[in-house]
């Protein structure tokens, strides 16, 4: 009997410590979860953009005149159309600017997402447990290739955010508007 009961909790240690390390959930706690596609194309041989999307949480960004643009979650889109491409902007609870450009808008976004070799994000996709929001790529192309990442809950994906900033004040004052509130 004694015996039994020695076992039982040696058995029941063993379960307590390994539910501790994540055994049984995937996760430690505190940690990332990494869902990465480790086969996904690190490059992409059409430069014919159908549609972009990037977004990122920048709620912690310090709100001073280096930035460039104030703290919030950012969300920018381009969407190829007959007439060109439909932009978006929004930074949550803040504002929000939809306008057309001229498809020629898509062709400098690539140059930008090669100068800055975006597609080496293609795959990835963390998930974190901390309260932040998501980095995303996500990029379709006229020959059906694609790039997508994501991050969230803490960890980033290693884009710099000014880069879509920048490009994105730039349409949105070439079209008479203003970015920001």
């Amino acid at each position: 009997m004694m015996l039994l009961a020695f076992l039982i909790c040696v058995l029941l240690a063993g379960c307590c410590v390994a539910a501790k390390a994540g055994i049984f959930s995937g996760a430690k706690p505190g940690g990332v979860q990494d869902h990465t596609a480790a086969n996904a194309p690190k490059s992409i041989g059409s430069r014919v953009i159908d549609s972009f999307e990037v977004q990122f949480d920048e709620r912690n960004l310090a709100a001073d005149a280096n930035a460039g643009y104030e703290p919030g979650v950012y969300k920018f889109s381009l969407k190829r159309t007959k007439a060109g491409a439909d932009c978006a902007i929004v930074c949550r609870d803040k504002f929000e600017r939809h306008f057309t450009v001229s498809s020629a808008a898509l062709g400098e976004l690539q140059k930008l997402l090669e100068e800055h070799e975006i597609s080496r994000f293609n795959g990835i996709s963390l998930v974190g447990t901390a309260v932040q929001g998501p980095d995303a790529i996500d990029v379709v192309y006229a020959s059906g290739e694609s790039i997508h990442a994501s991050a969230e809950g803490g960890p980033r994906l290693g884009f710099k955010p000014r880069w879509f900033v920048d490009f994105f004040r730039g349409l949105t004052e070439q079209n008479g508007q203003k970015f920001g509130k």
